[in-house]
């Protein structure tokens, strides 16, 4: 793992930072069935949900969301975050992984969360995840 400005980068994937300019996308992925029914909520989501979401996140300091991209291309391939962030007793969640249907069965899934459970305990300084949510106990059983 290499940390490069604003950007976290790995073997085949990097991740980075959200911007205004990937909500479409962030949108139709989690308006695919396939997503959806992954998550908590099940309604299709608008553009105006989404950017009231995003606006709410960027005020937040106990949740981390980024862009995972392939290296080579740059093409955005899913998200990753870090939710429910105790920076006192050094734990969160690791959530929203996904990784869009296309890019499935090549084990990118696998490498962005290696890469950011790196960061997440490397260079963010926790300690622990936290395995409440149905994603940590995926992950991790």
């Amino acid at each position: 793992m290499v940390l490069e400005e604003n950007v976290i980068v790995g073997r085949r994937i990097q991740i980075r930072a959200v911007e205004y300019e990937d909500l479409p996308a962030l949108v139709a992925w989690r308006n695919d069935p396939q997503v959806y029914r992954f998550f908590y909520e099940h309604e299709p989501l608008s553009m105006i949900m989404q950017k009231a979401w995003f606006d709410r996140l960027l005020q937040k300091s106990d949740e981390k969301f980024w862009i995972a991209e392939e290296i080579t291309g740059g093409q955005a391939i899913g998200t990753v975050g870090l939710t429910h962030i105790d920076w006192r007793n050094r734990k969160a969640e690791l959530s929203r992984v996904l990784i869009i249907n296309e890019h499935r069965q090549r084990g990118l899934g696998s490498e962005l969360v290696c890469l950011v459970l790196r960061h997440f305990f490397d260079h963010l300084n926790i300690w622990s995840l936290d395995k409440r949510n149905r994603a940590n106990r995926a992950w991790f059983a």
